[in-house]
């Protein structure tokens, strides 16, 4: 296996272990890995994603037991799931979104970039998985509280002489550095699609659904520029929490942008004026979030950022 492909099995691995710690609440632990001699999948669910850089092209699949998925899901969700339904299958495509979404952030930071596909769910019992690529197909498997998934990894590499370019290419590219983008947003889908839409305008972003989660992200990075937070957070049904002085004490030098669905107005009388740098009120199109996060950062670090 070529460093680039040993770089990306670690990329995923690590990717693996920050979304569901940090979206179910749940340590996963990876056991040894194995190449896959058939297309049968491992789970009852999966998700696979294509991958493609100049030099390279593979794929990536999560296969879950009922067991884990069902897990996993209740927690990020905070809600009871007892079977396999539709909501459950997005949800699975969502998470090996976001995997590949981390795995791809870890690799450009070493100098390598690809583009991603859209995930494809299988369901059902003894359904495949078609990598659709010239490789030797490495399974990864995961336990979180004795139930078990899978991470399939097949890459193939076109690359010889070419690869030392491609890792001083992506050095020079890279000295100067995107953005980081934090969405704090208790509605998955709702901080998923905004995490797409920043992604494809070039900001790296990273996401997380209550302030616990926050904490636990903060320990492991630092290099925040922007915080992006819904501060009415959700912590059960029906009921939500005024985050803002939490948010605050946590960010102390990064400017925080609210997104809510009251009021500006209406915030400031049921909870003070707040201290964040901008309030939007949902709905807001994309391109006025982008126009509100450049103008920030413009004017706290004009030639810091390739916006």
């Amino acid at each position: 296996m070529s460093s680039t492909n040993t770089n990306y099995v670690a990329s995923v691995v690590q990717s693996i272990s920050n979304i569901i710690a940090t979206m179910a609440s749940i340590e996963a632990s990876r056991g040894k890995s194995f190449y896959k001699k058939s297309n049968v999948a491992h789970g009852v669910v999966s998700a696979s994603i294509g991958m493609v850089s100049p030099n390279a092209k593979g794929s990536l699949a999560l296969s879950f037991s009922k067991d884990s998925i069902l897990k996993i899901i209740s927690n990020m969700l905070q809600e009871e799931f007892l079977e396999v339904n539709d909501e459950v299958a997005d949800c699975v495509g969502e998470l090996t979104n976001m995997v590949a979404g981390g795995a791809k952030k870890i690799m450009s930071e070493q100098g390598f970039d690809f583009d991603m596909a859209t995930p494809v769910v299988i369901c059902g019992p003894d359904h495949q998985i078609v990598h659709n690529i010239k490789g030797t197909v490495v399974t990864i498997p995961f336990v979180i509280e004795a139930s078990e998934f899978y991470a399939e990894i097949c890459f193939e590499d076109h690359s010889t002489d070419e690869k030392s370019n491609l890792v001083n290419l992506g050095k020079s590219t890279n000295k100067q550095s995107r953005a980081h983008i934090l969405v704090v947003e208790s509605d998955f889908a709702s901080a998923v699609t905004m995490q797409r839409l920043l992604e494809r305008r070039k900001y790296r972003v990273s996401i997380a659904k209550d302030l616990m989660s926050v904490r636990e992200i903060v320990k492991k990075q630092d290099d925040f520029d922007l915080v992006l937070l819904e501060p009415m957070l959700q912590v059960s049904k029906g009921e939500r929490l005024h985050s803002t002085f939490n948010a605050v004490e946590v960010f102390t030098d990064i400017p925080i942008v609210y997104i809510s669905f009251l009021f500006e107005k209406e915030f400031e009388v049921l909870f003070g004026k707040h201290k964040a740098e901008a309030y939007l009120e949902k709905p807001i199109s994309i391109e006025g979030v982008t126009s509100v996060i450049d103008s920030i950062l413009k004017v706290r670090a004009p030639t810091k950022y390739a916006l």
